[in-house]
């Protein structure tokens, strides 16, 4: 989708809290962030509990940004 401006853009937040839940403030933030048109919110521990390894999931994570 277009507009006079130019394509669409997306904002993508990655979160790294070691625990979201025990953090208010953070939770506060990205609910309402999520909230937004064309916003993603990413809970990244969420996602590699044991930790993102860059050689293996980079790849994939790249493409979240295309």
């Amino acid at each position: 989708m277009s507009s006079r401006s130019g394509p669409m853009t997306k904002t993508l937040i990655l979160l790294f809290p070691p625990d979201l839940a025990h953090s208010k403030a953070n939770v506060a933030l990205a609910a309402a962030a999520a909230k937004l048109p064309a916003v993603e919110v990413v809970d990244m521990p969420a996602i590699y509990p044991d930790g993102i390894d860059i050689s293996k999931d980079g790849e994939r994570e790249a493409l979240r940004l295309l």
